[in-house]
């Protein structure tokens, strides 16, 4: 019953524009295994195509917002929820 956020999202008005960020800080310090789950949750996001990297994270500027391209991120999204559950939370 812990919070653990998996990415930020901005709207068009923000200063990063309208994008969507990992958190792969906040999965490292609260989920077993986070390397793992890490490696994947970013091979996901590459072969994606709309990802960049942005620091220590992933970015997607979001200028082209196909339908598709939002579904395969939300697939992403849960599959990575799936991953985080099956490994369980540090205590």
């Amino acid at each position: 019953n812990r919070f653990v956020g998996i990415c930020f999202g901005y709207p068009t008005n923000s200063v990063l524009k309208q994008s969507i960020y990992t958190a792969f800080e906040d999965i490292s310090k609260k989920v077993n295994n986070s390397e793992s789950v890490i490696s994947e949750f970013k091979a996901n996001l590459n072969s994606l195509n709309n990802f960049e990297l942005a620091g220590n994270s992933l970015k997607w500027l979001i200028t082209n917002k196909s339908n598709v391209d939002i579904n395969k991120f939300i697939g992403t999204l849960k599959k990575l929820i799936e991953r985080i559950k099956m490994e369980g939370l540090r205590s």
